[in-house]
């Protein structure tokens, strides 16, 4: 039987104070899980007074989750539970346009990263992409960099020729509806 994939590790949180947890064995362990379990917990606890963000504590779930599937294989997600978990990942992508939308130019309160359509963040390993913070992170996307952030929020539709479409386009796809300076 060919060995699986390591389980990665989550993205180090903003505050880099933070310690990530240790990489988890490959297949992991009981303890691997429950120290997933543990560092989920911890940035549940510390982002109810600031130091860790939602994006943090999203990737911790993510990171938990991977860890305990990785442990249980097949046996741990029933088949009709991947639509409901497709469901409430659109949701809280939808949740977290919506925040950004009421959030205006996002330079009073960062934008939240929106996952790109296959659910992987831009921001973190393969794409270790610019975070979008705000509007102006927007205006000043290169040409590459918009382009990859247009493929992941547009897979399979042609990229338009002008960048600002295409930072037009990412705008959008993040719940930003602010005219750029483009």
């Amino acid at each position: 039987m060919a060995a699986l994939p390591a389980v990665a590790l989550p993205p180090q949180p903003q505050n880099t104070a933070i310690r990530l947890p240790p990489q988890p064995a490959n297949p992991p362990t009981a303890n691997d899980v429950l120290k997933a379990v543990r560092y989920r917990e911890y940035l549940e606890f510390i982002a109810r007074n600031g130091p860790a963000t939602a994006d943090d504590v999203a990737a911790a779930h993510i990171y938990s989750s991977n860890v305990l599937q990785a442990y249980a294989g097949d046996a741990m997600i029933p088949p009709w539970a991947n639509e409901l978990i497709h469901s409430v990942n659109e949701l809280r992508r939808t949740c977290a346009q919506l925040r950004n939308a009421e959030g205006g130019d996002g330079r009073r309160i960062a934008y939240e990263v929106i996952p790109f359509a296959d659910g992987t963040s831009p921001i973190a390993h393969p794409h270790n992409l610019p975070r979008l913070s705000n509007i102006d992170d927007i205006d000043n996307l290169d040409g590459v960099t918009a382009t990859a952030y247009y493929q992941g929020y547009y897979p399979g539709i042609a990229v338009p020729d002008l960048i600002e479409e295409r930072r037009i386009a990412v705008s959008r796809a993040i719940g930003c509806f602010q005219n750029l300076n483009a």
